[in-house]
């Protein structure tokens, strides 16, 4: 360490260093070495030896609280910087760093105010670090679930961020605006509202908009709730109290805040974003909930409890999940069960199964096999969602096992599955689980999960009081006027929460059955800045007056956000316009269309999106893997449905066409015949004479420009 007399000097005083802390340069030099090579202890016993003379030089001080922070010791940190702080209240690095070790030592709750000091006073001077401590706090937020929090600090993250990490966090922010773990209206952009009322309400809603910029979101929440309370009629301040308040992490005085200003907005369909959201919140915190259990077993033979449970009806076994990135294989579980509320039907019953015969999942349960070089025994866990079915689920796993299971007591503070996982009970209902026997045809499926949705939404949901209803249900709410934008909430709060299901509500069908009106559409002109538009906002875009450039900015967007029935319809005006389909990768978007179309039951237009799909780049060095790529798309959606005509026809055409230069297609299409039950048509005599005069002249032509055999295990769909 080599530091040039007359620059700054590190202890921080502004001095240059050959008049102030020259005299520690031989000893600091030391530290730094010992630092180096990673000898903390010693670095330490020189940092002693110093301190003895110079008990509270900055300097030394902030080398001690660096290397404790380090090595993981945040409350020793904690103290070099509090004796720091006392004689130097006002030292930049030092209110960075404590920040940081109260953070690591105490949490977020008791570090806040100092977490707010260090973002407001050093943020031109140590933003690297700041940057840094924000991505901690938006991992600790994203843990918590409070998922506006942890986008707002990830955000500032990025802003404060060196150039070369900026691009490396707009990844992960966008990663996070695609997440389905959190309901999409809760999602991407909220922009503050400016105030353009009184100069002094103004300047105090600008220092707290300031504020809230620089990361200190629940100081700027006070000073928007000290505005909302002396003018009690103002929207805007109740508004962004609220954002701040969910930025903050504080999502229950946000929902507070938001369902005050719901009601004080004159726009019906702010109005309606604001209590929709202040709605999600509710439900995130509400105490009404319920929880899943987990039992925990000893397992004397984990392959004798998977042979007794071979011989039950109601326990099924799975196959097991792939083995997950830095899994080893004895992390992995030996076998995946589902203990199921009645018999597992016969094959010969799987094609009239109706929503009242189908079998539902009461439990999971997961083996592991013990390892005897570490002394540990077999285990196996059984979870669920807590209440009568659990328990008999319970009990009947006991039942079955006997003898070869013992049952592990917790020990006080050990329940964190089951005290930590939970869904509202009002939403209850949403959540189901079908064991589909083998064999059953994917479109009988898809035709009970339809009835079973029309079912949930028609007679469970509507029927169903809410506390947002003041305790009413949307039936009984529809006919008060009072109720009306609540209930109009309620219904885009229920399209969200379908959404992360999977299902695409019908918005205006059910705001017809409930006589009330859907959100209107926003005007836009060239000028509309919609980079700044909020999830729910950016669905009410009219698609087709949209100009190319705002077409495309809203495709990028909705492709993140991925709402279902906004996003067909932003792909659907994309490629029909010959300016913007040039521009999109039509690959990635006949594709989505394809699982849109899929997860709204509509087969027929899935296929003619693959068929439009397999119908790019047929020239193109790559048009052999594309052609195999899109033919098994199409393979997996019409294999759900045995008695399509169109289906033995593609499973000889790939079996002639495409697996006589790919072996491993064979074997595999070979195989899923098998498994699904399905005669495979290549075995006919005719077809054997056709398939053996394909591949005359042997399998691979490497003259024909398409791709080898070599890995073309990745190319396989169906049963993935």
């Amino acid at each position: 360490m080599s530091i040039d007399p007359y620059s700054p000097c590190p202890c921080g005083s502004g001095k240059k260093f050959k008049f102030c802390c020259v005299d520690l340069a031989e000893p600091m030099e030391k530290v730094h070495r010992h630092r180096e090579h990673h000898q903390p202890r010693m670095a330490l016993q020189v940092l002693d030896r110093i301190e003895k003379k110079h008990a509270t030089n900055p300097w030394a001080l902030i080398e001690r609280a660096s290397i404790h922070l380090d090595e993981g010791d945040a409350n020793a940190a904690k103290a070099a910087l509090e004796q720091l702080r006392e004689n130097e209240p006002n030292h930049e690095l030092a209110i960075v760093l404590h920040a940081i070790a109260v953070f690591d030592a105490d949490g977020f709750d008791v570090a806040k105010s100092f977490i707010y000091e260090a973002f407001l006073k050093c943020a031109n001077t140590h933003y690297e670090m700041l940057s840094g401590l924000a991505l901690s706090i938006a991992s600790l937020m994203a843990a918590a679930q409070r998922h506006m929090a942890a986008r707002q600090f990830l955000t500032l993250a990025m802003r404060l961020a060196p150039q070369e990490r900026q691009q490396e966090i707009f990844l992960e922010l966008l990663r996070f605006d695609s997440s389905s773990d959190f309901p999409y209206p809760l999602r991407s952009v909220h922009q503050l509202v400016p105030f353009t009322g009184a100069a002094d309400l103004k300047s105090q809603a600008d220092e707290a908009e300031r504020l809230a910029e620089l990361g200190c979101c629940e100081p700027a929440a006070e000073v928007f709730t000290r505005l909302g309370e002396e003018q009690p009629d103002c929207a805007v301040f109740w508004q962004n109290a609220g954002i701040c308040r969910a930025w903050a992490g504080d999502e229950q005085s946000a929902a507070d805040a938001l369902h005050l200003a719901a009601q004080l907005h004159d726009d019906f369909d702010t109005a309606v974003e604001l209590e929709t959201m202040a709605q999600l919140l509710d439900l995130t915190h509400t105490e009404d909930v319920v929880r899943f259990g987990q039992a925990e077993y000893r397992v004397q033979s984990a392959s004798k409890l998977l042979s007794q449970f071979s011989d039950h009806a109601r326990i099924v076994s799975l196959p097991l999940p792939p083995l997950q990135e830095g899994q080893s294989p004895e992390e992995q579980p030996v076998g995946f069960l589902h203990v199921i509320d009645r018999d597992d039907p016969a094959e010969s019953d799987v094609g009239s199964l109706t929503l009242e015969t189908i079998p539902n999942v009461e439990a999971d349960i997961s083996v592991f096999d013990g390892d005897p070089r570490k002394d540990q025994p077999a285990m196996a866990f059984i979870s669920g969602l807590e209440g009568e079915r659990f328990d008999a689920a319970k009990k009947l796993f006991e039942e079955t096992a006997g003898d070869n299971v013992e049952v592990v007591t917790p020990k006080d503070g050990d329940e964190e599955f089951a005290g930590t996982r939970s869904i509202p009970s009002q939403l209850r209902l949403l959540h189901w689980q079908w064991h589909s026997p083998a064999k059953t045809p994917g479109v009988l499926v898809e035709n009970l999960e339809q009835q079973k949705w029309r079912e949930v939404i028609e007679e469970g949901w509507v029927n169903q009081p809410q506390e947002a209803l003041r305790g009413k249900s949307p039936r009984e709410a529809m006919d008060d006027e009072e109720l009306r934008l609540p209930l109009t909430a309620s219904v885009y709060a229920l399209d969200a929460l379908c959404d992360r299901n999977n299902n695409a509500l019908d918005v205006e069908g059910l705001c017809d059955r409930l006589n009330i009106k859907p959100v209107s559409l926003i005007e836009v002109t060239d000028e509309t800045p919609l980079n700044a538009f909020s999830a729910m906002q950016l669905n009410r875009l009219p698609v087709k007056k949209l100009n190319d450039e705002q077409l495309n900015l809203a495709l990028n967007r909705s492709l993140l956000l991925h709402h279902s029935r906004f996003l067909y319809d932003v792909l659907i005006e994309a490629l029909g316009r010959p300016s913007c389909a040039e521009q999109i990768n039509r690959e990635r978007a006949y594709m989505s269309l394809v699982e849109l179309c899929k997860a709204q039951f509509r087969r027929e237009e899935a296929i003619e999106w693959v068929k439009k799909g397999a119908e790019l780049d047929g020239d193109g060095p790559n048009a052999f893997q594309q052609q195999v790529i899109w033919k098994l798309r199409e393979l997996t959606i019409r294999l759900d449905n045995p008695d399509d005509p169109e289906l033995k026809p593609l499973l000889e055409l790939l079996y002639t066409r495409y697996a006589t230069k790919l072996p491993e297609l064979g074997e595999q299409l070979d195989e899923l015949c098998e498994t699904r039950g399905i005669p495979a048509p290549w075995r006919d005599a005719a077809s054997i004479i056709t398939s053996a005069t394909a591949a005359e002249g042997g399998g691979w032509n490497p003259d024909s420009g398409s791709e080898p055999a070599g890995g073309e295990k990745k190319l396989w769909l169906p049963g993935q």
